[in-house]
């Protein structure tokens, strides 16, 4: 069973990935082999595995709520620094997803699974876009001790965005904040 499940995700890894169906069955099966082998190496493809098929997220993981928290970090930065648009904040890594990327890359490459998918820029840029179409309406629910909720919203094809709700207002030169909005395109 083991050895059918490899070849499987083998054989959907070295196909071009150009539709969210297949996007699902790569997470899926990852999260497949993961709990199979007890392997806790990859927290946070972990935690996108377990996104990927729930239509609210509420269990969050340690390494999430520190993503998390580094977001609320930088928009904080941004709210009081609003010329500096030079400085790159956990929000722009995020959903570049560039910490899953590292985490997908490794899991390939310790299980020996083809990884040129990911190596390619222009493949992995397909791949983060039908994701995020997949996370669209599936909020994270209290990933962080000042957010409420996370949450990707539709977009126009190549863009994402979302929206953050604060626990509390974030007040600021005499306005209140209950949540930050962001967007970006790939």
């Amino acid at each position: 069973m083991y050895e059918q499940l490899m070849e499987k995700l083998k054989k959907t890894l070295e196909a071009p990935i150009e539709k969210e169906c297949q996007v699902v069955y790569i997470m899926v099966e990852i999260r497949k082999i993961l709990d199979r082998e007890k392997n806790s190496k990859y927290p946070l493809l972990r935690f996108y595995c377990d996104w990927t098929v729930h239509a609210e997220k509420d269990h969050i993981t340690k390494e999430m709520k520190n993503i998390m928290g580094e977001i609320y970090r930088g928009i904080l930065y941004r709210m009081e620094n609003p010329s500096d648009v030079f400085t790159k904040t956990k929000i722009i890594s995020f959903l570049y997803m560039e910490d899953l990327k590292e985490d997908i890359k490794n899991f390939l490459t310790g299980y020996n699974l083809p990884n040129q998918w990911i190596v390619d820029e222009k493949n992995w840029l397909k791949f983060i876009i039908l994701f995020t179409k997949i996370l669209v309406d599936q909020p994270i629910n209290n990933p962080a001790d000042n957010i409420k909720c996370f949450s990707l919203y539709p977009a126009a094809d190549n863009c994402v965005n979302g929206k953050i709700e604060f626990k509390k207002a974030i007040e600021m030169n005499g306005e209140k904040y209950e949540w930050y909005k962001f967007g970006n395109v790939y």
